[in-house]
C-alpha cells in the first residue's frame, strides 16, 4: 500500500511487523514533528519514570558498567564515515554482539538493522 502522505513510496513496516500509515521518510517527519511539539511533556515522562523507580536502573553495578562500555565505545571508535555491515546504508548506531559486552566487540550498523538485529536477540522467534 502507498503512503498516506506523499502517496508515491510504500508504507513502512517496523521491524516487529507494525505496518505504519506513512513511507519511511514521512513517518521520521512526522516524529519529529510531534517531538517538537511534545518535547517537555516527552522529558517530563521519562524523568517521571525514572523517579518512580528511584533511578534504580541507573544504580546497578551492571548498568554502570555497560554505561561506561558504550560511552568508550563511542569515544574510541566514532561513526563518521562508516556504513551498516547488514545493508550498506550510513551507520547511526555501534551494536554490541557479546555478552557480556565489550568495547571493541561491535557492528557499525543503521537504525533499522539496529533494531532488527535487538528483536532477533531479544525475541528469537521472531527471526
Amino acid at each position: 500500500m502507498k503512503c498516506l502522505k506523499c502517496k508515491i513510496k510504500e508504507r513502512y513496516i517496523s521491524p516487529n511487523n507494525n505496518e505504519t500509515g506513512y513511507c519511511n521518510e514521512c513517518n521520521k517527519i512526522k516524529c519529529r514533528e510531534w517531538y517538537k511539539k511534545n518535547k517537555e511533556y516527552y522529558k517530563n515522562k521519562v524523568i517521571e519514570r525514572l523517579k518512580e523507580n528511584n533511578y534504580s536502573y541507573e544504580k546497578n553495578e551492571k548498568q554502570k558498567r555497560i554505561r561506561y562500555i558504550k560511552r568508550r565505545t563511542r569515544l574510541l571508535y566514532p561513526l563518521k564515515g562508516h556504513h551498516c555491515e547488514f545493508c550498506g546504508a550510513k551507520a547511526t548506531e555501534h551494536h554490541h554482539n557479546t555478552h557480556p559486552i565489550k568495547i571493541d566487540k561491535f557492528n557499525f550498523v543503521c537504525h533499522k538493522c539496529h533494531m532488527k538485529k535487538d528483536l532477533e536477540l531479544n525475541n528469537p522467534s521472531r527471526k
